[in-house]
């Protein structure tokens, strides 16, 4: 199996690797986030990975991609699910075992951890936009797109051009 940075190359300017920033931000969630997710946001920052995934940042001011954003509105959102009849297999964070967003694609699928027993073994819970589709992958977030960027994994959530031929990162503005 590929390394995620084996598959894409982070931009040339990182963003945080700011331990102190990290222990703010799980103070304020409550959790620890797993150590490859924190790894990624300080390798790569905030930007899309095949021009369709973007992981959340809690280091961004954009409130369609702020981790913490997400996760106040998350509740609401699967609620909405929930009211128009969708059938909503988990909880959300903060109940044990609930879903804590931390991405979504250009399609509006969504990306989240199954927040069961330590963070850094946390699965990986894709659902469908405009669809009942739920997906569990018992992989880390970086193995997760390790996995679906080198072909290994098909995620079915995913339109058949996902990945492209040659996966790539780019950065995005802060705004």
């Amino acid at each position: 199996m590929k390394t995620l940075e084996e598959i894409l190359s982070p931009p040339a300017i990182c963003a945080e690797e700011d331990w102190q920033a990290w222990a703010r931000v799980e103070e304020r969630l409550g959790t620890r986030l797993p150590a490859d997710y924190k790894a990624f946001i300080d390798a790569f920052g905030l930007g899309s990975i095949d021009s369709f995934i973007w992981i959340f940042s809690p280091f961004t001011r954009n409130q369609y991609v702020s981790l913490e954003r997400k996760l106040e509105v998350v509740g609401d959102v699967l609620a909405q699910l929930a009211q128009c009849g969708e059938q909503i297999p988990f909880l959300y964070f903060p109940a044990p075992g609930g879903l804590f967003p931390f991405g979504s694609t250009d399609n509006g699928d969504s990306l989240y951890w199954k927040t069961d027993g330590e963070p850094d073994l946390w699965p990986v819970v894709v659902n469908e936009a405009r669809g009942p589709h739920w997906e569990m992958y018992n992989l880390s977030m970086t193995a997760f797109l390790s996995q679906v960027l080198s072909g290994e994994l098909v995620c079915t959530v995913f339109p058949d051009d996902i990945p492209s031929h040659s996966p790539t990162f780019k950065a995005a503005d802060d705004a």
